[in-house]
């Protein structure tokens, strides 16, 4: 898998994941303690995610941080 795929797959998992939760981005930014502008940037792909901010990003989403990279199955 290419490091671009995995990028893309991180954040459709994240972004996926919050909206189960009923939260925007912003607010899964601030349950995380990260920079909204940091959060978005790593959503699109302009940055990549510490290991930390993935942690981060786990602790606030309830779930172990190789979840994130998890990629769902037809059921979701």
């Amino acid at each position: 898998m290419e490091p671009t795929d995995l990028k893309l797959l991180f954040a459709q998992r994240v972004t996926a994941l919050a909206k189960q939760k009923g939260w925007s981005i912003n607010r899964l930014a601030d349950f995380a303690g990260i920079s909204r502008g940091y959060l978005s940037d790593v959503l699109r792909g302009k940055k990549s995610a510490s290991l930390r901010t993935i942690a981060m990003l786990a602790s606030a989403l309830e779930c172990e941080p190789w979840e994130l990279l998890k990629p769902q199955d037809a059921r979701g």
